[in-house]
């Protein structure tokens, strides 16, 4: 799934709508023991005692390893350049100590975020980036909408469209590939980055424009509908297991973000018909594809990575990006967006479910952190 090939923009001439907003940081906002109370959304705090002692130092640790600036892109199609990305980059790491300044308030935490910001910033107005969410510039604008009323002050005009969403309704002008539609790198990113900067009119049209598109690359498989992943858009190793393509179920590459982002759109108010209309059958084909129990080798595990015909189901790892748990937080978060009770239910067996599975069958090294 590597963005090769894929247009790359430089916002340089035109980034001062976003890179003035460097000089207008808030001062930290005050903290009630772990749950912000000024800003975007609240944390309920999970852990107490000993084990709440433990989660902390493993969440310093991480931070003192990821103070300093990460290394250059290591990605064949961007190799050697400066990473501010969401995924990887600088970007990301200021979403990360922004948190964490908010929880820990006074130990200096939100100069770690104001740096790395600041090297976003500067990064995305001097060098080429392509579009996706994760490795390009809608995830540092991402950032930078999400950090708003935290590391940022608003602008004084909310309403004017800036760069990001002018280079994104350029983008969007033209059909995406067939596939292109995932939350790394395709339409459902897209989705993500105008969702979080509503209600501005530029990116309601971004988001409208998505839909266009998810609408267009939507396909009719009983018992509903669902996005198809051609060969040519795989990895070579998935083209070995399914030459002809295959239905994704995955968080990261499938259809399970797309769902979310028409169950969102449609709670924003944008495009509410149409959501739905595309939302239903979406969610019905997705349900449809879990595995009981006696069908998994273990009992515990719900949606195989992906199905495709003429191919085994595969057995999913259990991490965000194919698996339960991340398909089971997105359906979640859709199906209480639209007030769904019956797919909250879904949602929710899926992850009981996949609760009870064993480290050894995990497929996966680490906690997704």
């Amino acid at each position: 799934h590597e963005a090769a090939g894929r247009p790359q923009q430089s916002l340089a001439p035109e980034m001062r709508s976003i890179a003035h907003r460097r000089q207008h940081i808030r001062p930290p906002a005050a903290s009630d023991g772990g749950r912000r109370v000024s800003g975007k959304g609240r944390w309920r705090p999970l852990l107490d005692g000993e084990v709440a002692e433990q989660a902390w130092e493993a969440v310093l640790a991480v931070a003192q390893a990821l103070r300093e600036r990460p290394p250059a892109v290591s990605w064949r199609a961007y190799a050697g350049r400066e990473n501010a990305s969401l995924a990887s980059g600088t970007a990301g790491l200021a979403v990360f100590f922004s948190y964490l300044a908010d929880a820990r308030p006074g130990e200096g935490w939100e100069e770690v975020a104001e740096r790395h910001l600041d090297h976003a910033f500067e990064t995305l107005a001097s060098q080429p980036m392509p579009h996706l969410f994760y490795g390009g510039f809608s995830g540092v604008g991402w950032a930078v909408e999400h950090l708003t009323g935290r590391l940022l002050e608003a602008e004084e005009d909310e309403d004017e469209a800036n760069d990001v969403d002018q280079a994104l309704l350029k983008a969007l002008e033209h059909p995406f590939r067939r596939g292109d539609y995932d939350l790394v790198g395709g339409l459902a990113g897209l989705a993500v980055y105008a969702l979080e900067a509503l209600p501005r009119p530029s990116a309601r049209a971004c988001l409208e424009r998505v839909i266009d598109q998810l609408e267009a690359m939507a396909e009719e498989q009983p018992p509903g509908l669902t996005w198809f992943s051609p060969p040519e858009m795989l990895p070579e190793w998935q083209r070995e297991v399914a030459p002809r393509g295959y239905y994704n179920l995955g968080v990261a590459h499938g259809v399970t973000a797309v769902a979310t982002v028409l169950a969102l759109s449609a709670a924003a108010g944008v495009e509410v018909d149409r959501c739905r209309r595309l939302l239903e059958p979406a969610m019905r084909w997705i349900f449809a594809q879990r595995r009981d129990a006696g069908e998994t080798p273990d009992g515990h595990w719900s949606f195989p990575s992906w199905v495709a015909v003429g191919v085994p189901p595969q057995r999913s790892r259990f991490g965000w990006c194919y698996g339960d748990p991340g398909a089971a937080a997105a359906l979640l978060l859709a199906a209480r967006a639209v007030g769904e009770e019956t797919w909250a239910q879904q949602a929710l067996e899926v992850a009981r479910r996949a609760a009870g599975r064993s480290p050894e069958t995990a497929l996966i090294r680490d906690a997704g952190l």
